[in-house]
């Protein structure tokens, strides 16, 4: 929440802010420290194309054929009107977490990676995962 990842349509100078490329840079960061075993991160920074990150696991047992794909996007929508505190520092209110972005689908990442990584922890099994994250919703900018 605290990198302000407006979408290409709403940031015109989104590659020279790079804001798209600090979210790509923060979610490979938490991915790698996550330590999941069978897996490789993927970063792709093509020009003028927002980024994309591309998390595969291998499944618990290779015998194992099935296949999960989760999609989500790191890009948010413009701020807009009515936020008693700054968009960008999340805060917890009412028992609610508030910062723009808090509850789109681009967080779910993180509980995607944990939720492996309950499984491996826990010596259970899983499929293999792909969990891809674009940097808009839009595609290419």
């Amino acid at each position: 929440m605290r990198i302000p990842s407006l979408a290409p349509l709403y940031d015109p100078q989104w590659q020279e802010n790079g804001n798209l490329y600090r979210q790509l840079s923060h979610l490979e960061s938490f991915a790698k420290k996550v330590g999941l075993k069978g897996c490789t991160i993927t970063a792709l920074k093509d020009k003028n194309r927002s980024p994309f990150l591309i998390v595969n696991v291998e499944p618990t047992d290779p015998k194992n054929e099935n296949c999960v794909l989760l999609y989500g996007h790191m890009d948010k929508q413009p701020f807009g009107d009515g936020w008693e505190t700054d968009p960008c520092d999340p805060v917890i209110k009412d028992g609610k977490l508030w910062g723009r972005g808090s509850s789109d689908d681009g967080y779910a990442f993180f509980s995607a990676l944990l939720a492996i990584h309950a499984c491996q922890a826990n010596d259970k099994s899983h499929p293999r995962c792909v969990i891809t994250i674009e940097g808009s919703e839009e595609g290419e900018m």
